[in-house]
């Protein structure tokens, strides 16, 4: 079993759109979803800051920008890793 990274950052990564009248839960009124991936620190510095070189270890969504962010660092501690601050 891989031993889960110590520390991880929260980056914006993605945006979904549904359309309008989705009822998924994660969209927003204009049925667009905003994710937040959950990246190995040292990964994203190896990348020199760029998030969009490197896999996620997950990813969370939501109907904002903030929400999304939110949900993937509980996500990210309920999972066992680490946030960087």
């Amino acid at each position: 079993m891989m031993e889960k990274p110590s520390l991880v950052t929260i980056q914006l990564c993605d945006q979904d759109r549904h359309g309008e009248g989705c009822d998924c839960g994660r969209c927003n009124a204009n049925g667009k979803s905003y994710g937040a991936g959950v990246f190995r620190l040292t990964e994203v510095r190896r990348h020199q800051g760029d998030h969009h070189e490197c896999d996620p270890l997950l990813v969370e969504y939501a109907a904002s920008e903030a929400s999304a962010i939110k949900n993937a660092e509980i996500e990210a501690v309920n999972s066992g890793y680490q946030l960087a601050i």
